[in-house]
């Protein structure tokens, strides 16, 4: 028996086992644009850069705020 393994999905099976948990966003219209927030919330984001205005919109999501690369630059220059 030949068997290719993700070495990412045994560490993680090993280091973390149990049920993962399954984020389900429904805010904007656009489906694709609640996977990104699922994203930003599982990966614990504190900024979404973006150019869609339906996520643009948001202004903030559950505490991420959601900006244009243009505003994220200057955020990040000042912070510098």
């Amino acid at each position: 028996m030949h068997v290719l393994m993700d070495t990412n999905v045994m560490i993680s099976g090993t280091f973390w086992p149990g049920k993962s948990k399954v984020l389900r966003v429904s805010v904007c219209r656009d489906d694709d644009d609640n996977r990104v927030l699922e994203c930003a919330l599982d990966g614990r984001a504190d900024y979404i850069v973006t150019g869609d205005k339906d996520l643009l919109d948001l202004k903030v999501f559950e505490g991420i705020k959601v900006v244009n690369v243009s505003d994220f630059l200057q955020l990040h220059q000042r912070s510098e």
